[in-house]
């Protein structure tokens, strides 16, 4: 691996690490401000600094992909378009136990 690349790798990880953190975090916030506002049978709080709107549980409708491709391969072949990606990277970070 060149240096300038694994210079990088131990704040890359350390940063991962630490949105990880920050993300469980802020969905336990989430979870509980829900709870709250279903308590106090609220749809909206809001003041200067935030806005929370309750979102009701629903149903909808979603397209079987799936089930649509091995049906109708024929047809699912049809509709296929080829699209332009742009470059990206992809870092798995090997946990060290």
């Amino acid at each position: 691996m060149p240096d300038d690349l694994l210079a990088l790798q131990d704040e890359y990880i350390s940063v991962d690490a630490e949105i990880t953190r920050l993300e469980e975090r802020k969905k336990q916030l989430q979870d509980r401000m829900l709870e709250l506002m279903q308590t106090h049978d609220l749809k909206k709080a809001e003041n200067e600094r935030i806005r929370i709107s309750y979102i009701a549980p629903s149903k909808r409708k979603n397209f079987d992909k799936t089930r649509f491709q091995e049906e109708h391969k024929d047809m699912y072949a049809q509709y296929l378009v080829d699209v332009e990606t742009k470059a990206s990277i992809r870092v798995s970070i090997k946990t060290q136990e």
